[in-house]
């Protein structure tokens, strides 16, 4: 399916035939930090579950990669969607609650996305959107995370026109939800431009 900064997603079958999506991670990329930050996001993320958040079906590491199994999401991104121009303000206002929902449920579980922007909104084979890539995720506190603020020193890649203007600091992150509020007034922004 094509290379990503960390390694590279591939379309497979599992035994029964149904099409996963593996991100196929090379270790060697990251520092032994941000492997540990990492491991721990995927973990918690693959936890959460919502209809509208892409799930994650597994994850292994073999042979100095990690390998997240997920959903399937043949439909493309917001990105490609938007291609064609605006979409209707009814439309747009609902997809907007959508993935409003999603990331709200995830800052309920201690997860934070971070890196929000149309390329993290992908669609199933229904049409139905799915909030993707929580790799990036900040979590908040412990393994018993709560919605609260948390700190991690990270880069972030997130497109400029979607990072909260606390990201443009040359210091530790605050994560928080409203980090991800942002992003998410940028996303309708652009849906209805």
């Amino acid at each position: 399916l094509g290379d990503t900064r960390l390694g590279r997603l591939v379309k497979a079958l599992t035994p029964d035939g149904d099409a996963v999506t593996l991100h196929q991670i090379d270790l060697a990329r990251l520092t032994p930090t941000a492997r540990v930050h990492l491991s721990k996001t995927l973990h918690l993320a693959a936890k959460v579950r919502h209809p509208n958040i892409q799930a994650t079906l597994g994850i292994e590491e073999y042979g100095g990669r990690l390998t997240v199994v997920q959903e399937y999401l043949p439909g493309g991104t917001l990105t490609r969607r938007l291609a064609s121009g605006p979409l209707a303000a009814a439309d747009a206002a609902a997809l907007a609650a959508t993935v409003a929902d999603a990331v709200h449920h995830a800052h309920q579980h201690g997860l934070f996305h971070g890196d929000l922007d149309p390329d993290k909104v992908l669609f199933a084979a229904d049409g139905s959107p799915r909030v993707a890539d929580f790799r990036l995720a900040a979590t908040a506190g412990t393994a018993a995370a709560t919605p609260q603020s948390g700190v991690l020193d990270v880069q972030l890649e997130t497109r400029a026109g979607y990072k909260p203007p606390e990201y443009m600091l040359r210091e530790p992150i605050l994560f928080t939800p409203a980090a991800d509020v942002y992003s998410l007034g940028a996303l309708l922004a652009e849906m209805l431009m």
